[in-house]
């Protein structure tokens, strides 16, 4: 999206930067946090379990999305900085939906976003591993062109995006 966005093929997107560098590029605003959970099948040995570790995690095989994306860095970070590796195995996908399968027929975890988990963990098809790590997935946002102002649409848009996720909009510097 970020790429469309540089060539002006949309006028916004709804996401976060990938690289330091689209800063200088694009202009954020802060939308909403987005909580993470490590989920697995309903039938995983550690549901129920209280207070895990990273190092009692590590041991089980994961799910993990590619490397360029935002949550792939959430647990590249949270397992390399307590110097562990994921030693029972991993398998990558970007499809939420084989992660799905593959955790209702394998003893796997995998660590998502709560919002599209959360369905599933209410009608049993996912349970949630009780993990007390803290937050760490950047938040998501309006992303537009620097120095470009948003088409009416989009302004309009981004107007009932805002009042959905309950902000108020960012004033202009110096307004």
């Amino acid at each position: 999206l970020i790429a469309w966005l540089a060539e002006r093929k949309i006028d916004l997107m709804i996401g976060r930067f990938t690289s330091e560098d689209q800063r200088s590029q694009f202009r954020y605003e802060h939308l909403s946090a987005e909580p993470m959970s490590v989920v697995a099948g309903p039938q995983h040995p550690l549901r129920g379990a209280a207070d895990l570790s990273l190092t009692e995690l590590a041991h089980w095989p994961w799910i993990l999305y590619p490397p360029s994306t935002a949550v792939r860095k959430v647990s590249d970070d949270l397992f390399g900085g307590a110097g562990l590796s994921l030693t029972a195995g991993v398998v990558e996908t970007p499809s939420f939906l084989f992660a799905l399968e593959l955790m209702n027929t394998t003893p796997m975890l995998s660590l998502q976003p709560a919002a599209l988990v959360e369905k599933y963990v209410r009608r049993g098809l996912l349970a949630r591993i009780p993990v007390g790590w803290p937050d760490r997935m950047p938040g998501y946002g309006l992303i537009t062109r620097l120095g470009e102002p948003p088409t009416p649409a989009a302004q309009a848009f981004m107007a009932v995006l805002r009042e959905t996720a309950g902000v108020a909009p960012e004033r202009p510097a110096g307004g």
